[in-house]
């Protein structure tokens, strides 16, 4: 999950750059460096290596709101948020049904997840089909 977020940060720093204003990434990585730091010191003695997982999801959630809040501010575009939001939602609801449901044989756990990722795929085919149906149609 931490690495999905790096992913987002990294597609939304793309503001600072093309408004140079590349200060303000530093500062970004800054304060996300100064949290994880702080978070590993405090997280790792308690948690162990998970404490050092959840302190760079911390870090990057953190670092994706900043640099989303303060992108709009310079150089704004209009994501759909709900959209994103939808699509998020569902796949972390997905994915704690397969992380709580135990099947016996692997086989059947892998059948779990490809049903629920195929699940996920017609919610979107049907939560997008006119966009879909339209590039088909090009």
């Amino acid at each position: 999950m931490g690495n999905l977020f790096l992913g987002i940060y990294f597609n939304l720093s793309l503001w600072y750059k093309l408004s140079d204003k590349t200060w303000m990434g530093a500062w970004i990585a800054g304060i996300g460096a100064l949290l994880t730091i702080v978070l590993c010191v405090g997280l790792i003695p308690i948690m162990g290596y998970m404490g050092a997982a959840y302190a760079t999801l911390i870090c990057f959630v953190l670092m994706t709101v900043i640099s989303y809040v303060v992108g709009q501010r310079y150089y704004r575009v209009d994501y759909d948020l709900k959209r994103i939001l939808f699509y998020f939602a569902v796949a972390v609801g997905l994915y704690f049904i397969s992380d709580d449901v135990h099947l016996s044989a692997s086989f059947w756990q892998y059948g779990l997840n490809f049903s629920l990722f195929s699940a996920f795929l017609v919610v979107v085919y049907f939560a997008e089909k006119k966009e879909i149906q339209s590039f088909i149609k090009r």
